[in-house]
């Protein structure tokens, strides 16, 4: 096995090529064949994704090099059903395409796919998920496109604002929706609990601006006060007061047409020249449960995965082991997580830690610490 940084020890996301272990099943369909990878310019700031990631730079030889290695797993079975007819099907969010701001969107897309390609690879395994609830909420499902525009789908993302994850929570909203935060674990990178967080919270937003998702979108980006102050502005100088004439931040100003700009790409990849690999309309992941706190490396090797695998569909955990106060329960591939399953069932329950942490009190010193262990 590879050496592996863990994520407390880094800012730097790990790799995400293990996402090609997320199950035996991710192969690409006959919704739009791949297009091969190729670098790309940095964009001028206005026009990047949010993303506080190298994913902002160009890609660089070593990237193409393997992704033309595994476009031929990715185009292997023809017969698998794509999830991007579902995701097409829930759009609600109405768009008018002659906005300027739109349209530069728009054309920094077409001109970048293979940004696209990279972003669908990390997706691939949580947009099934995200889909799922969205539906079942009845949103619109341009929000399963959002974490593209908030964190490029970056499971370590962290902003210089201190937001973390795919969806980019505060920590102080990522508290008011419930999201924990301690030494152990952060709520605000757990792709169920934050995903569940961030519809709540968009949810909300929608019913709050009277079901202008526009303005509810950005107002997740900027906050509801700032907008509602924009709002008011306009009302006095008796200006329109949609997103479109709102004097908002200028990041905010960008953020509503990066949406919406990839649901065009989306709805019509032909027109843009675009490919869109295909996402299986399947879980991507599969929740199970421990029963107490467990280290993190021999999860990994009861799931058989490698340590990285475990760590980047389980982004929440800041150390070596689950967090001994919960939640006891761990994302894994779905071929993996029956092995885990079984192999768990079958592990004393004094074997769950191969480690102890241990505060140094005052006065202390190694050789204390030593007897002790």
């Amino acid at each position: 096995m590879k050496k592996f940084t863990p994520p407390f020890q880094s800012t730097a996301p790990a790799k995400i090529l293990f996402l090609l272990l997320s199950s035996l099943t991710l192969t690409a369909c006959n919704e739009t064949k791949i297009a091969q990878d190729e670098a790309i310019n940095t964009p001028a700031q206005s026009n990047e994704l949010q993303a506080q990631s190298n994913e902002s730079l160009p890609a660089t030889s070593e990237e193409n090099v393997e992704f033309e290695q595994f476009e031929e797993l990715y185009l292997a079975d023809e017969q698998t059903v794509s999830l991007w007819p579902r995701v097409r099907n829930g759009f609600k969010i109405d768009s008018e395409l002659e906005h300027r701001s739109l349209q530069k969107e728009i054309a920094w897309f077409a001109k970048h796919p293979s940004y696209i390609q990279r972003v669908m690879l990390r997706a691939d395994p949580f947009m099934h998920y995200i889909l799922d609830e969205a539906e079942k909420r009845n949103l619109p499902t341009e929000l399963v496109l959002l974490p593209i525009v908030e964190s490029a789908y970056q499971p370590f993302a962290y902003s210089h604002g201190r937001a973390a994850g795919i969806w980019q929570f505060i920590p102080s909203t990522g508290k008011h929706y419930g999201l924990k935060q301690n030494w152990w674990y952060d709520g605000r990178r757990d792709i169920y609990a934050s995903t569940q967080a961030a519809l709540e919270y968009l949810e909300s937003l929608n019913k709050s601006f009277k079901g202008d998702w526009e303005l509810a979108l950005a107002a997740y980006n900027s906050g509801a006060g700032t907008v509602r102050r924009a709002i008011k502005k306009n009302k006095r100088a008796n200006k329109p007061t949609d997103f479109w004439h709102l004097k908002l931040p200028k990041e905010t100003r960008a953020y509503v047409p990066k949406l919406l700009a990839l649901k065009e790409i989306i709805s019509n990849p032909e027109k843009y020249s675009v490919s869109l690999r295909c996402i299986p309309d399947a879980p991507g992941f599969k929740q199970v449960k421990t029963n107490a706190q467990i280290d993190l490396a021999l999860a990994a090797e009861l799931a058989d995965i490698d340590l990285e695998t475990l760590y980047n569909f389980n982004p929440a955990f800041n150390r070596w082991a689950t967090d001994p106060d919960g939640p006891h329960s761990l994302i894994l591939p779905v071929a993996a997580a029956e092995t885990f399953e079984a192999n768990y069932s079958a592990l004393p329950a004094d074997k769950h830690l191969r480690w102890s942490r241990h505060k140094i009190k005052s006065g202390e010193t190694l050789s204390h610490i030593a007897v002790k262990y």
